[in-house]
């Protein structure tokens, strides 16, 4: 008997434990499943936002090398502003440097060489 006694109070016990911290021990699952859910939907905008970039910067190079620089420099300014904060946007506006200096722009071209430099997001690319 002393045995079930044992088990009650141990059973006991963990309820009381459960009834104490249960719910702390709910809030720090659904903030760490919430954290990791969170971080993976950012990486994969992140990532999303990259390809489209990549994408965009791609055709306007394919547009230049065509000769359809008023394509291309409208393609670099659409890329600068939607995206702004990927190194897409820097080589955009190198490029449009390129192109302003061939069309004899030169105020744009120091212009968007500027931008690039400014909002490079490496080192190297300063």
């Amino acid at each position: 008997m002393d045995g079930n006694i044992s088990e009650q109070q141990q059973v006991e016990e963990i309820k009381k434990w459960l009834h104490e911290n249960g719910t702390s021990i709910l809030a720090g699952l659904v903030i760490g499943l919430s954290a990791v859910f969170g971080w993976r939907a950012w990486d994969g905008h992140r990532h999303d936002t990259a390809q489209q970039a990549s994408a965009a910067y791609t055709q306007m190079v394919d547009d230049y090398k065509a000769g359809k620089s008023g394509v291309a420099v409208l393609a670099g300014d659409d890329i600068i502003a939607k995206y702004g904060k990927t190194n897409y946007a820097t080589f955009s506006a190198l490029l449009l440097a390129g192109i302003k200096v061939e069309m004899g722009d030169t105020t744009s071209a120091i212009a968007h060489l500027k931008w690039a430099i400014t909002h490079a997001q490496t080192p190297e690319l300063k």
